[in-house]
Formats: structure tokens, sequence, C-alpha cells
């Protein structure tokens, strides 16, 4: 199958698949890939031919290395994700603390809602761990993040204070 079609198949799946399933396929994948290239040699004597499977090798190698990104790319993209929607809650619980009350239900909202902040909070921090796992785990497949995905995790690092 082609690489590019797995991971369309993966991605239109009713149940998408979570970052530590596509963490334990590229695992696999490696695994094969590794296999692949210990078990087929790189030529086949048969009878007085001798056959140059390199090239053969190769192409399979390319193979397991393009679907390995392919997977990779789809979990920087939940990270993405992720770091997006977390970073909109804060953002959102800024606006909330610096509207202006216009009367004193306003006020008393305000004040209701600062009370529950720190709940708020605790529940965030769980899902900023959730995040920076994904991170890490992208981190530990060498994957290059761009500027803005680095200023994104470090905005919501900082973004409980």
């Amino acid at each position: 199958m082609d690489p590019d079609e797995f991971t369309r198949k993966i991605e239109m799946d009713d149940n998408p698949w979570e970052v530590d399933q596509l963490q334990a396929e590229i695992s696999e994948i490696i695994k094969k890939d590794k296999i692949m290239r210990e078990k087929l040699p790189e030529n086949i004597k048969v009878g007085i031919f001798d056959i140059s499977c390199k090239e053969m090798k190769e192409y399979l190698s390319e193979k397991y290395q393009n679907l390995q990104k392919n997977l990779i790319d789809m979990i920087a993209k939940k990270a993405k994700s992720e770091a997006q929607s977390i970073f909109q809650s804060f953002k959102q619980m800024e606006n909330n603390l610096k509207e202006t009350p216009k009367d004193i239900e306003k006020l008393t909202e305000i004040r209701e809602y600062i009370a529950n902040l720190p709940m708020e909070l605790d529940k965030m921090r769980i899902e900023m761990s959730k995040c920076f796992d994904i991170y890490k785990i992208l981190e530990d497949f060498n994957y290059r993040f761009n500027k803005e995905d680095l200023d994104k995790r470090w905005l919501i690092f900082g973004s409980p204070k």
C-alpha cells in the first residue's frame, strides 16, 4: 500500500488514531525497515546470474521512511491542534478577566468566574501536560518544529501565570 494512501485511510477512519497508536505504528515501521535492510541481500546469485537487489532495497526503505514521515506529520498536526485549542482557552480566560463590568450582576459574574479559575487552571494543566507529551514524542522522532510552533508551545507553558 502506498504511504500516502495508508495515512489518508487513517485520517478518514471513523475512530481517529490516538498519538500512542501512531507512535506504536511508527516504531513498528522502523523495526520492519531495519529487518528488511538486514535480511534482503544486496545481490542474489541464481545459477550463473547475479541479481542486484540494491535498488529494490532502497525503494522499499524509501516507502517505509515516507510512511514514517507521514505518521509523524499526523502527530505534529495533533500537537498543533491541541496547542491552538489550549491557547484559545487561555485567551478566552484572559478576555473574561479583562472585561469591565457594566453593572453589579456582571461584577458578581466576574467574581464567581475568578473564584472558579483555579479549578479551570487545573483542568488546563492536564490538557497542557498531554500536549507537552505529544511534543516530547515528536522530539524523540527528531521532528523539526517551525518557530511558530515553538513559540506557541512556550506561550502555553507560561499562560497559567
